[in-house]
């Protein structure tokens, strides 16, 4: 699918930690549905279309679920991976790109809003006592679309 997109692949990983040090090592699935929605990997390239998953992210600043925008950097500071995403309201996200408006540089736009991984908290074990930290970026691709009429 990527092979005729010009640029280079970023992958994001998810990053699994256990939580407590006497929880056994504990592997999560890729089933999106243990995994609290999010994915395991991510691979995308600038310019495609991305979509914000796994519930709303800044429901302050329009940044909910399913919303969709263009991917356009990645970057990283202080140890933090930062998303770029460009939405196609401008409204949606001025808050956090007011906030973040230090980080704008040639390769990143004024319009583009900065998007953090988030960190959720997975119950794992057949008493579900144990507690996987899961930390990834809550974007997926964008690629179909079902439209409801009503």
């Amino acid at each position: 699918m990527f092979t005729n997109t010009l640029g280079p692949m970023f992958t994001f990983k998810a990053m699994d930690i256990n939580h407590q040090s006497c929880t056994p090592s504990y592997k999560l699935s890729n089933d999106l549905s243990k995994n609290a929605g999010l994915h395991f990997t991510i691979n995308i390239k600038k310019d495609m279309l991305v979509e914000l998953c796994v519930g709303n992210y800044a429901t302050f600043d329009s940044l909910v679920n399913g919303i969709d925008g263009i991917f356009k950097a990645s970057t990283t500071y202080c140890e933090k991976i930062i998303l770029w995403i460009m939405f196609q309201n401008s409204k949606i996200g001025t808050v956090i790109r007011e906030k973040y408006n230090h980080y704008y540089d040639n390769n990143i736009g004024s319009k583009c809003t900065s998007i953090e991984p988030i960190i959720k908290y997975i119950k794992v074990g057949k008493s579900q006592s144990f507690i996987i930290i899961k930390i990834q970026v809550s974007i997926q691709l964008a690629i179909t679309r079902t439209i409801h009429h009503s």
